[in-house]
């Protein structure tokens, strides 16, 4: 996890780059906080990520995203469209076996793989665009958790148990 040293390290690079940005050991101290659930090698990578791309000194914000796009990028996640390719390679298998598990939720939440190869020829736009709108709703989903704090995503989960229900889910069939 990003540790003090790396975000020393960062400072020291982001101060190269941004000279007459004041430097605190409070702004240090709160980056350090906010970032320190970031592996040291991504965070390096997100900070570098960020001096190349922002014009401005990187907020927290614009760090832990910069991260997440590298975790993405490196997980090689499927975009909704080439997950619909996969469902519609999928009709003429009985078994199938999804390139990520996110596709198999997709299709379950819109009405599963069965529905869907009894469904008539002509359904199929609309198919497809309940898959992709589902599938981007839950990637966007991973990438809110993605980039969450851990404090916050703990106070959410506790809050949710408190009140005895889950955090909002998308629902079966819709």
């Amino acid at each position: 996890m990003a540790s003090k040293d790396t975000i020393a390290k960062a400072f020291v690079l982001l101060s190269g780059n941004w000279p007459n940005h004041p430097f605190t050991e409070t702004t240090m101290a709160t980056y350090q906080r906010l970032l320190a659930d970031i592996p040291d090698a991504v965070a390096e990578a997100a900070v570098l990520d960020c001096i190349a791309s922002c014009k401005f000194f990187p907020t927290v914000a614009e760090i832990r995203e910069s991260a997440a796009n590298i975790v993405t990028d490196a997980a090689n996640a499927t975009n909704e469209y080439d997950a619909w390719g996969e469902v519609k390679r999928a009709v003429s298998r009985s078994h199938w076996q999804w390139s990520d598990p996110m596709i198999g939720q997709a299709m379950q939440r819109v009405g599963g793989m069965d529905a869907f190869r009894m469904s008539d020829v002509s359904d199929e736009p609309s198919w497809r665009a309940r898959f992709t709108e589902c599938y981007r709703l839950l990637r966007q989903r991973e990438r809110r958790q993605a980039t969450m704090l851990p404090q916050v995503r703990e106070l959410a989960e506790r809050m949710s148990l408190e009140r005895g229900a889950r955090v909002p889910q998308l629902e079966e069939g819709r």
